[in-house]
């Protein structure tokens, strides 16, 4: 994809997905996404310690986590 292209499809996601998620899930997101980059910066310190790209599903995860809540 090209960077318009990428922009683009970025928006629309945020469109169509945006309104159905609450405020509560949107945060549980930025915390596991921020677990994430410093599970990056620990690999990058000191070695190889976290697959970050096991890590992946758990932004799925923590969407949903406050809608069964």
């Amino acid at each position: 994809l090209r960077d318009g292209e990428s922009v683009l499809l970025l928006s629309l996601h945020e469109f169509l997905v945006g309104p159905l998620l609450s405020q509560a899930s949107i945060d549980a997101i930025g915390l596991t996404g921020s677990m994430m980059i410093f599970a990056v910066g620990v690999n990058l310190v000191w070695g190889k310690k976290f697959s970050v790209a096991n890590m992946l599903p758990t932004l799925i995860f923590a969407a949903l986590w406050p809608v069964f809540l």
